[in-house]
């Protein structure tokens, strides 16, 4: 007996969103149908190719309605976290791609999942379209994991890259890069290392098994400037000389005494790594998995239609009977977390 299509309602049409959409529309998926896309604007929507019969602006109402699993592409705490938690609540699916929300409220929202029974799937929120996720919690699963690096953010990866290229200043290489599009108006998030810290917190509740404390992961060396907003073209310069390069890393692994160390720093890295070779908004995470050794994924960090693609993915696997991201992982426990400079 064919089995109903999945009733699927996108919350967000913005530039991961418009994309969701757009492929939905386009039928290629027989077992998803497209009810309903909630956004801000309906006018806008409308001219982007948007149904007028699928828009409201009450995303709540999408929610609430006849609809079988919840697309959250909104951006942002709220009201992306209540809406998320409240179809969890209500028993019905989520996909989401939004790593803020996870990174400050993953424990709180695994909780509703578990206890409802409604998966929560994120595998867009590291890394675009690059299935780290997936490989963390299911392909890895077999193998002990007991450490993490990697350039999570391609924003500040080509701010460091042009530098590098050009000797332009920090200022200058940022000017540029939201010229060019590679960086938002308010480019915080991303320069101060905020970003990074948000992919951490979930890459380490995939590979540790705990959500660590996103305020309490350190994004500068004490006295020193957050992410690479004080990095300079002479930083950049001496690394050179001395055959390395400045990278954002983010980093976490299982201490010894059990406890999460984790961190986002600038670092210098061999100039002839596989780090010193990630070039402009590439990303590159390196997983120490016992025995394995080091397991290296390397992919677009952003972009509308690979982070489009993810959350497709995971509408499919939802469609298929898959459940959460974490997949047959335990639930979540709690664990010491420190950072890289603190005492055992």
């Amino acid at each position: 007996m064919t089995r109903a299509p999945l009733r699927v309602a996108v919350l967000g049409a913005g530039t991961v969103g418009r994309e969701v959409v757009r492929e939905l529309l386009a039928s290629r998926f027989a077992e998803l149908q497209l009810v309903g896309v909630a956004v801000r604007d309906i006018g806008k929507a409308q001219a982007d190719g948007i149904p007028e019969a699928l828009l409201t602006d009450a995303p709540a109402h999408l929610v609430a309605g006849d609809s079988d699993v919840i697309v959250e592409l909104m951006g942002g705490e709220e009201p992306a976290r209540t809406l998320i938690g409240a179809a969890l609540g209500a028993g019905k699916p989520v996909v989401t791609a939004n790593k803020l929300v996870l990174a400050r409220h993953g424990a709180e929202l695994e909780r509703v999942a578990r206890e409802r029974d409604s998966p929560l799937r994120f595998e867009a929120s590291v890394m675009g379209g690059t299935p780290v996720l997936r490989l963390l919690a299911e392909d890895l699963a077999g193998t002990r994991l007991t450490a993490l690096r990697g350039i999570v953010n391609g924003t500040t990866n080509h701010i460091l890259t042009e530098m590098a290229a050009s000797g332009m200043s920090y200022a200058d290489a940022l000017d540029a890069a939201q010229a060019a599009g590679y960086a938002e108006a308010d480019p915080a998030a991303d320069v101060e290392g905020g970003d990074a810290a948000d992919k951490l917190v979930i890459l380490a509740r995939m590979a540790f098994g705990a959500w660590l404390d996103r305020a309490a992961v350190p994004r500068a060396e004490p006295g020193r400037a957050a992410g690479i907003t004080g990095v300079t073209a002479e930083d950049l310069r001496a690394a050179a000389a001395g055959g390395e390069a400045i990278r954002l890393i983010a980093s976490t692994e299982r201490a010894p005494d059990g406890a999460i160390v984790a961190a986002v720093l600038p670092s210098k890295v061999p100039l002839e790594s596989a780090f010193g070779r990630t070039l402009g908004v590439r990303n590159r995470l390196e997983i120490e998995a016992d025995p394995l050794g080091t397991v290296a994924v390397e992919g677009p960090g952003a972009g509308g239609a690979a982070t489009a693609n993810a959350v497709l993915s995971d509408l499919v696997a939802i469609a298929r009977g898959k459940g959460s991201t974490w997949g047959a992982l335990p639930p979540a426990s709690t664990a010491d977390q420190r950072a890289p400079w603190d005492a055992e």
